[in-house]
């Protein structure tokens, strides 16, 4: 009785209780002999049931919670724009669980892929056909109606070593044609801070006609790829996540939950995430 009560005590519920009468082999009472353990590990349990039982419960409520957004979002299309060391994994990652796109300007890269052949080296064949949800294209028609957009394209250094934002820009009319109304655009492409709302967020609402903040949020969420490491993987690596708005934030960092074991930090503002 001190389980259910302690459960009761946690959930702020009454439980339903039934008693049956005691079968044949039945005993009225149960206990856990650890003294074993006590000596070969020295294992000394200190919690309370009902301190075990409560973090137990708490545990529990975070898990359904982030279950069901997961259910709200498993129907979403994420479009990836850029397929290289940082993209690819990305969309390989996204693929597992939603409809995704990656899309590249590079034809040839787009087609390789498609016949399982990363120049990159780090995916096999085996693993870039074997993803259902996943699709390659140079299409840019393939990126309309998806929930996510997320930006990695390329930022080099010029010759006065300034960030050349041509591919961003790029990439940010290519969204700005088929950006809907709720749609989110992270961007994950190595800025300097502002960046993100002073270049992007001004292409994309003149293309697409819609307000920022209103029609349509942005996020950014800054790269951490360490091409050739088989070791840490992007799953692996914890993520910096950003947004807009503190809706936008929210609903960025559970999109990127659902595939970064090591978890997320949620920055403060998206200037922040870009300096980070």
């Amino acid at each position: 009785m001190d389980y259910i009560s302690a459960i009761e005590d946690s959930l702020g519920i009454e439980a339903k209780k039934v008693f049956a009468p005691l079968q044949p082999g039945d005993v009225p009472d149960t206990y856990a002999d650890v003294s074993d353990l006590v000596m070969q590990f020295g294992y000394k349990p200190n919690t309370p049931v009902r301190t075990g039982v409560r973090n137990f419960v708490d545990w529990y409520k975070d898990f359904h919670k982030w279950f069901r957004n997961l259910e709200g979002i498993s129907n979403m299309k994420i479009g990836i724009i850029g397929l290289g060391y940082v993209g690819l994994p990305l969309a390989m990652e996204f693929g597992k669980l939603f409809q995704t796109i990656g899309f590249d300007i590079n034809k040839q890269r787009v087609e390789d892929l498609k016949l399982g052949k990363d120049s990159t080296a780090e995916f096999d064949e085996i693993s870039l056909r074997k993803n259902d949800n996943l699709i390659f294209t140079y299409s840019e028609e393939e990126l309309s109606n998806c929930d996510f957009y997320i930006v990695t394209v390329p930022t080099p250094i010029d010759e006065s070593n300034n960030p050349d934002l041509k591919y961003l820009i790029n990439a940010s009319e290519l969204i700005g044609n088929y950006l809907s109304k709720d749609s989110i655009v992270v961007y994950e492409s190595t800025v300097y801070p502002g960046a993100t709302e002073k270049v992007c967020v001004p292409i994309l609402e003149k293309i697409s006609g819609l307000e920022f903040n209103k029609d349509f949020f942005c996020g950014y969420s800054p790269e951490r790829v360490n091409p050739g490491d088989k070791e840490h993987k992007i799953s692996t690596i914890k993520k910096i996540v950003s947004g807009s708005t503190s809706d936008a934030c929210e609903r960025v960092n559970e999109l990127y939950t659902s595939i970064i074991k090591a978890g997320t930090f949620k920055a403060k503002s998206i200037k922040i995430a870009e300096a980070a």
